[in-house]
C-alpha cells in the first residue's frame, strides 16, 4: 500500500480550472438561449441608467475573452489577482520515523541500559523506551497529516474562491439569479471555516511533538525538517492473526513475563505428576460445590500443603499474563487488518469513483446535459474523497504503531485517530439545477 501521491493535488490548469471554464461557457450558453432576449424596459431618458444597455455591456465585455469568465479570472490570475500563497520550502532531507525515534531518545536518558541492571529493570526501561519511540512517532504522522489536511483545504478555499467570483461575476451580468449566486457562495464559507480548525488542528499537533521531541527553538523548526505528506503505509497483514512467534514476542517483552515463568517453573519442579493430578482435582471440586461463593475446603478435608497453593497460584498467574499479552496482539492484530481494508477501499474504489464521477459530470456539462455547478460539486466531493483517504492511511500508520506496541510488551490501546472530518459532509452536498 503507499500513500496517496502529491499530483491529487488541485491545480489551476486541470480539475476545478476546467470546471471554471465549462461554468464559463455555460453562462455564455445561457445567454445565447437563456437571456438572449431580454424583458421589455421603459425607454431610458439622458438622466436615468439604461438596464439592457448595462446586461450586454457587461455580457460584450466578459465575451472578449473566448471562455468568458474563465478566461477574464485566469488572465486576472496571471497578474497577482487571484495567487494563492507559494507553498512552504521542503527540507532537502526531510526526517523520517527513525530520526523520530533517535530525537524521542535523546530525550530519556533515563532509559539508559547501565551496567548493573536486573533483568527486571532492563526489561522495563526496554518497554519504556520503545513506548517514548511509538508515541513520538504517533505525534509525528499526526502532525504530518495535519499539514496534509491543512494544505487540501487550502486548496479547496482557493477553488471556492473562485467559483464564488465566477457566481458573483455572472449575477452582474445578468446570467444567474441572486438567489443561485448565494447559494454558490455557502461552500466558500464552509470552506474558510474548515480550514480554520484544520490550521488550529495543525499548529497543535506541531506544539505537541514540540513538547515531545524538543531539540529546537520552536515547533515551526519541527515542520520545517517534515516531508510534504505521509510516509508509505507499511505492508498489509497477510495472516488473519497473529503468528506464534508473534505471540512470543509480546509476551517475553512484558516485564512480568520472565518472573511469572520462573516462579511457575519452580513451583511445578516441587510436585511430582500425581501430586499435580491430586491438586488439579480438588481445586476443581471445590469450585463445583461452593461455586458462585468462594471456593473452600469440606468439612474434614487436611489443610492444602503450602506447595500446592504456591503452584496454583503460580500457575494462573502466568496463564492470565498470557491471556492478557496474546488478546492483546489479537486486538492489535485486527485492528491494524481493519485499518488495511478501509484505507484500501478508499484508494481502489472510493476515491477513484469520486475522479471518474468528476469527470463524467464534466462530460456531461460539455454536452449541456448538467450545471456547471454540478461539476463544481463534483470536484469538491473529489477533494473530500482525497482527505478521507488521507485520514484513512493516518489510521493504518496509528493501528501499526499499536500493534508493535503490543509487540513491545506494552498494553493494547484503539489508536484513535485524531483528525475530525471537520464540515466535509456540508461542504460536499451538490448542488442541482442550472
Amino acid at each position: 500500500m503507499t500513500s496517496l501521491p502529491p499530483s491529487w493535488r488541485w491545480r489551476w490548469g486541470v480539475g476545478l480550472a476546467t470546471a471554471v471554464a465549462a461554468l464559463a461557457l455555460g453562462f455564455r450558453a445561457q445567454t445565447a438561449h437563456g437571456h438572449g432576449n431580454p424583458p421589455p424596459q421603459p425607454a431610458p431618458t439622458a438622466h436615468t441608467p439604461d438596464p439592457v444597455a448595462d446586461w450586454r455591456a457587461a455580457n460584450e465585455a466578459v465575451g472578449a475573452f473566448p471562455r468568458g469568465h474563465a478566461d477574464l479570472i485566469e488572465w486576472e490570475r496571471a497578474r497577482g489577482l487571484h495567487r494563492a500563497p507559494d507553498p512552504e520550502p521542503v527540507a532537502a532531507q526531510p526526517w523520517t520515523l527513525d530520526d523520530v525515534a533517535r530525537a524521542a531518545l535523546s530525550q530519556r536518558p533515563d532509559l539508559r541500559l547501565e551496567p548493573g541492571l536486573g533483568p527486571l529493570e532492563q526489561a522495563q526501561r526496554r518497554r519504556a523506551a520503545a513506548e517514548a519511540v511509538l508515541q513520538a512517532q504517533a505525534l509525528w504522522l499526526r502532525a504530518l497529516a495535519a499539514r496534509a489536511e491543512a494544505d487540501s483545504w487550502r486548496e479547496t478555499l482557493e477553488a471556492a474562491t473562485l467559483a464564488a467570483e465566477l457566481a458573483t461575476r455572472a449575477q452582474r451580468a445578468g446570467n444567474l439569479s441572486a438567489e443561485r449566486a448565494l447559494r454558490e457562495t455557502l461552500p466558500l464559507q464552509q470552506a474558510e471555516a474548515a480550514l480554520r480548525a484544520a490550521e488550529q488542528a495543525e499548529r497543535t499537533a506541531w506544539v505537541r511533538l514540540w513538547q515531545r521531541l524538543g531539540g529546537a527553538d520552536e515547533a515551526r523548526s519541527l515542520r520545517r525538517l517534515a516531508p510534504a505528506t505521509l510516509p508509505p503505509t507499511p505492508p498489509t497483514l497477510q495472516s488473519p492473526e497473529p503468528p506464534i512467534d508473534a505471540l512470543r514476542q509480546a509476551r517475553a517483552n512484558d516485564p512480568q513475563w520472565t518472573m511469572r515463568w520462573s516462579d511457575h517453573q519452580r513451583a511445578e519442579a516441587a510436585l511430582d505428576p500425581a501430586e499435580r493430578a491430586r491438586l488439579q482435582a480438588a481445586w476443581a471440586d471445590e469450585v463445583r460445590r461452593h461455586a458462585p461463593q468462594a471456593p473452600q475446603p469440606a468439612d474434614g478435608t487436611p489443610r492444602w500443603p503450602h506447595a500446592w497453593e504456591r503452584a496454583l497460584q503460580a500457575a494462573l498467574a502466568l496463564q492470565q499474563l498470557q491471556r492478557q499479552r496474546d488478546g492483546d496482539l489479537h486486538l492489535a492484530w485486527q485492528a491494524r487488518r481493519a485499518a488495511d481494508a478501509e484505507a484500501s477501499r478508499w484508494r481502489t474504489q472510493r476515491l477513484p469513483a469520486a475522479r471518474l464521477l468528476e469527470e463524467e459530470t464534466l462530460l456531461r456539462v460539455n454536452g449541456m446535459l448538467a450545471s456547471p455547478w454540478e461539476l463544481l460539486a463534483a470536484v469538491r466531493e473529489r477533494q473530500q474523497a482525497e482527505r478521507q483517504a488521507l485520514r484513512a492511511e493516518l489510521e493504518v500508520w496509528l493501528a501499526e504503531l499499536a500493534r508493535q506496541a503490543v509487540l513491545a510488551g506494552l498494553p493494547w490501546q484503539p489508536p484513535g485517530l485524531g483528525l475530525a472530518p471537520a464540515v466535509d459532509a456540508a461542504a460536499s452536498t451538490p448542488a442541482k439545477g442550472h
